[in-house]
């Protein structure tokens, strides 16, 4: 019993240093099937809040430059919510 890769959750830009990830992951024959966000609350695209949601959309172009930078090919659902459970938007 094995695995071939495992899920990153971005959390901060820069937490990970994706060249050296990518050199890593081919010596060792594992990859990153995908991405998902580290969304909390201040990164709710739900609104009302205009910083929230800029946070949020911050968060999703970042997902993508992960996604790019270390040859993944999804961000994957649910993204994961820092401070709990989701609620409902308004």
């Amino acid at each position: 019993m094995g695995f071939d890769g495992g899920r990153n959750c971005a959390g901060e830009k820069g937490d990970l240093d994706y060249k050296k990830t990518v050199k890593i992951l081919k010596i060792t024959a594992l990859n990153v099937p995908r991405i998902c966000g580290l969304f909390g609350e201040n990164r709710d695209i739900r609104g009302p809040n205009k910083e929230y949601i800029e946070g949020g959309l911050s968060i999703f172009k970042d997902c993508l430059e992960a996604c790019s930078e270390l040859e993944c090919r999804h961000i994957c659902e649910p993204c994961l919510f820092s401070s709990g459970p989701s609620k409902p938007g308004p």
